[in-house]
């Protein structure tokens, strides 16, 4: 592998400027965060939050992933009016409550019972991700 970068820089010596010193290779670092602006530093709140968020929507779709294998009806867009299909999905919760593992909680469990969280309608989407961020990482 190191043979074909080094054979790459060869080739492409006149296309591709390595930076010389330390100063160029900050101004390289400070362009890659203006072509990605949603990049966030290491230890961020931001980059701290969207790695918590990342982890939550793991166990997510694990869980949406077992309960579609039990319930083959998940497995493809249900082909019903919303009341209707609102109505299959609450009996496929139905039928996972009805278990007593809902009212087990144990600290190493990823399903931990959430308490009740106020709605923003007004608020924007990066506003409600910020005002999480802050209480989660501030507090």
């Amino acid at each position: 592998m190191n043979e074909v970068c080094a054979s790459l820089l060869i080739v492409l010596k006149d296309e591709v400027k390595l930076p010389a010193n330390e100063q160029e290779w900050l101004q390289k670092e400070a362009d890659f965060h203006d072509i990605f602006p949603h990049y966030h530093p290491e230890g961020s709140i931001k980059r701290k939050f969207n790695t918590q968020l990342s982890k939550a929507r793991i166990v997510v779709e694990n869980v949406f992933g077992i309960m579609s294998a039990v319930f083959r009806v998940l497995r493809k867009p249900i082909a019903l009016q919303p009341d209707r299909a609102s109505n299959v999905t609450l009996l496929v919760d139905g039928q996972v409550v009805a278990g007593t593992w809902r009212n087990e909680q144990h600290e190493d469990t990823a399903l931990r019972s959430l308490p009740a969280v106020a709605r923003w309608g007004a608020l924007l989407p990066t506003q409600v991700r910020d005002q999480f961020a802050q209480h989660f990482f501030t507090q």
